[in-house]
């Protein structure tokens, strides 16, 4: 299964109270940014469960630079698609589907994991899978998070078996 995720407020918080992941040193010397806490090791799962890892994003930032950022954390990244990509691959055939701000189906992929609600609404109006994640959900009690469903951590066999997911929380 190919899954894709979006970058800003998805698996880069914008948020300063968001747990981050503890960098490497190799991000320390070169990354800018840091990934919000358990990405690295719900990517890594969903890698060890046979699927693939995708970025996703409206940004313009380079694929090379998306690359190094999760380079530097350990996680192989099967695939990016930017802004430029995105615009450059709706063309032709695929041409009708240019004003949405994302289509996966044009790139192969299963499922996307964004944190927009617009993404989410083209989904179900053109037919593509979006699990969307509500980035002001905190879950930090386990109390709290029985309650609340899934997390990062352990959900990537649910991601991939392609179950009845409702909600991915980011704590």
């Amino acid at each position: 299964m190919r899954i894709a995720f979006d970058l800003d407020d998805t698996l880069i918080p914008s948020d300063p109270a968001v747990p981050r992941e503890p960098p490497t040193l190799l991000a320390r010397c070169t990354a800018g940014e840091r990934l919000r806490h358990g990405a690295v090791g719900l990517l890594r799962s969903i890698r060890t469960l046979g699927g693939e890892v995708w970025i996703y994003t409206t940004s313009f930032r380079s694929p090379l630079e998306i690359r190094w950022l999760f380079l530097s954390y350990g996680v192989w990244l099967r695939g990016v698609v930017n802004q430029y990509r995105h615009q450059r691959t709706l063309t032709g055939r695929l041409a009708a589907y240019r004003s949405c701000s994302k289509y996966p189906p044009a790139f192969g992929i299963d499922l996307l994991v964004d944190d927009s609600e617009g993404v989410a609404i083209e989904g179900r109006r053109h037919d593509f899978r979006v699990l969307r994640v509500d980035r002001r959900t905190r879950c930090g009690s386990s109390a709290s998070r029985r309650k609340c469903g899934n997390t990062w951590g352990n959900d990537a066999a649910g991601l991939l078996a392609g179950g009845a997911v409702v909600s991915l929380l980011i704590y």
